[in-house]
């Protein structure tokens, strides 16, 4: 595996440095790009390696035509929005995607109270994220407002604004990344059955899988009448929409004899 494509809008800060791996104090204060950083930490193992970065939001149409020539998605993000957004990607495009989560929850004396996380593997003709209700629509709208929709509605408290700067939960995270990748090696390699839907709960160190085959028959997201495979006969939702076809810019008739193979 050499060819990696990071997609990130945002710059590494201070509060950053306790789970970013590969990011350093010197990072921070540049604000580099965690796609930067996260490319160089790549290249640091495998010179050979190939990896193209967007530093922006998902998507463009630049960071959304290099997602086209992957294999596998991974999604590893904290809003209901992005996943709203690579959901519909891979089921769009007919690609495999790991989605990963991790959760820490306390009380009002900072007792932990919940804490774990899951990975769910959507693969092409089965359940999405949206068929096992791993998407919010309020929340991921409320994600999806342009920025200064979004700081009003903020500002009159109809989002919540409520945010931890520094989470302590590398390990957490790492415990997370290391199933999902042990999940990505089976399926190719097919070393044992698949576990598509698996939640880990920190405090006493268990697992649990479930098991769904099938799409949910109402499932907006990947019904044969939503984004099922259209590729790009639809916009990338998220996207701009798609250029109007005309007379100039189909191809030229071509005439007498063709070969084909």
């Amino acid at each position: 595996m050499r060819d990696f494509v990071l997609i990130d809008a945002d710059a590494l800060e201070t509060h950053n440095l306790n789970r970013f791996i590969g990011g350093t104090p010197r990072d921070a204060a540049r604000k580099r790009m965690k796609v930067d950083i996260v490319a160089d930490l790549i290249r640091s193992i495998d010179s050979r390696a190939r990896v193209r970065t967007y530093a922006s939001k998902f998507p463009t149409a630049e960071s959304a035509a290099a997602l086209k020539t992957v294999d596998v998605l991974f999604g590893c993000v904290d809003s209901h929005g992005s996943r709203l957004l690579l959901n519909a990607f891979s089921v769009q495009y007919m690609l495999p995607y790991i989605d990963l989560g991790v959760g820490i929850n306390a009380d009002e004396s900072g007792t932990i109270t919940e804490s774990g996380g899951q990975y769910r593997v959507v693969m092409p003709g089965g359940f999405c994220l949206d068929c096992v209700r791993a998407i919010d629509p309020v929340a991921a709208g409320q994600d999806l407002l342009p920025d200064d929709q979004r700081k009003l509605h903020q500002s009159r408290g109809y989002i919540p604004t409520e945010d931890i700067a520094a989470p302590a939960v590398v390990f957490l995270n790492q415990t997370l990344a290391s199933l999902a990748v042990g999940e990505f090696l089976n399926l190719f390699t097919a070393y044992r059955a698949p576990q598509r839907l698996t939640y880990y709960f920190l405090h006493d160190q268990s697992m649990r899988s479930l098991h769904m085959d099938d799409r949910r028959a109402d499932c907006a997201a990947c019904m044969p009448t939503g984004r099922l495979a259209r590729g790009d006969l639809e916009p990338v939702l998220g996207g701009e929409p798609p250029k109007p076809i005309t007379l100039s810019t189909l191809p030229s008739p071509t005439h007498g004899r063709s070969d084909s193979a």
